[in-house]
């Protein structure tokens, strides 16, 4: 069934985890601003969306089509606690051992680790993990109304515009615009809790919403509607860019549409995709583990003392993640398995 219904999201998805190296290596910034802008801030941004849609909806299906819900839900969520266990475990030496080892250790380091794993992320990408279980959280409390639990993530996704993209308005009311006007508490507090509430509870709603939606999209119309939005995605990003007032541009309003019809399109087209279960597991290793080959790039120019561009690391980045998740296929072995779902 797989292979007949998703083999066009998954080949997005693969798509996507590249979207995301380039968000955290920012290619052809060395050519060109503009270039770099593109490929930077505004490609990319449809991706970890991307991802949080396709859980919400697949979550959704499995859970409907469950005998046992609850019993599916506590699988489904013990698979990403150990998930994100593991992961974490893998970077720890980054996240806390090297740290211990510059500055020494205090208690305050362990309570700020301890707080970053279990709400916001143990590595600067892992936050994606507490935020799609308590996503999920949210979609078996309000199993039973998927309707009212995507009204309730838009209202949230509202205020997380007014923190971001409209930002020039948000600061003018009371509560955001303490943290809009400080930028400490801005990436300390507002930032991990939009990346939760305002980004990921939202577009998990809406994919958790699409299966009771009886849309009758052709193939065609999917591909105008889908292209229409990307229109109005770019307009409203280089509109912001010239108005040059908001905080950021990872969320914005016409990124909810643009996503919306992109999982709705790809799930029409190309779904007799051949590997397409391979290409999932590639997306989610290439997706865990491109920091540390980012890392270790890193490293090896500064001991070498010589500057790579930010497209050459893209570049290496990308292949070195390739590599590292077909030996994982290759290798077969049902633990290092863990490490692509």
């Amino acid at each position: 069934m797989e292979k007949k219904l998703y083999g066009g999201i998954n080949l997005f998805k693969y798509f996507c985890a590249f979207l995301v190296i380039a968000i955290h290596t920012q290619p052809f910034t060395e050519i060109s601003y503009s270039l770099g802008y593109f490929f930077t801030d505004v490609l990319p941004r449809i991706a970890v969306p991307f991802f949080f849609i396709a859980y919400g909806y697949f979550n959704n299906i499995g859970l409907n089509n469950a005998e046992d819900k609850k019993q599916y839900y506590i699988k489904s969520t013990k698979r990403l606690i150990i998930f994100y266990a593991i992961w974490s475990v893998i970077y720890f030496p980054v996240d806390f051992i090297l740290p211990i080892l510059k500055a020494g250790f205090s208690i305050k380091m362990l309570i700020h680790y301890i707080i970053n794993l279990l709400f916001f992320g143990s590595h600067f990408h892992l936050w994606f993990m507490p935020a799609l279980i308590i996503s999920s959280i949210f979609g078996w409390l309000m199993k039973s109304n998927p309707k009212k639990l995507l009204i309730l993530s838009l209202f949230l996704y509202l205020i997380g515009l007014l923190g971001c993209s409209y930002s020039f308005i948000g600061k003018h009311i009371f509560g955001l615009s303490f943290f809009i006007n400080s930028n400490i508490y801005y990436e300390a507090i507002f930032t991990p809790i939009r990346r939760i509430f305002f980004m990921g509870l939202p577009f998990y709603a809406i994919g958790y919403y699409l299966p009771t939606v009886k849309y009758t999209w052709t193939k065609r119309e999917s591909i105008y509607m889908t292209l229409a939005s990307i229109f109005v995605f770019l307009i409203e990003i280089y509109s912001l860019k010239i108005f040059n007032e908001s905080m950021n541009v990872i969320i914005t309003i016409g990124l909810i549409p643009l996503t919306a019809c992109a999982f709705i399109l790809f799930k029409k087209i190309y779904s007799t995709i051949q590997n397409s279960k391979e290409l999932s597991q590639y997306s989610t290793g290439i997706y865990f583990v491109h920091p540390l080959f980012i890392l270790l790039i890193t490293v090896i120019a500064k001991i070498i003392r010589h500057n790579i561009s930010p497209t050459i690391i893209f570049i290496l980045t990308s292949v070195l993640s390739i590599i590292f998740v077909y030996s994982l296929l290759r290798i077969n072995h049902r633990l290092l398995n863990k490490l692509i779902l």
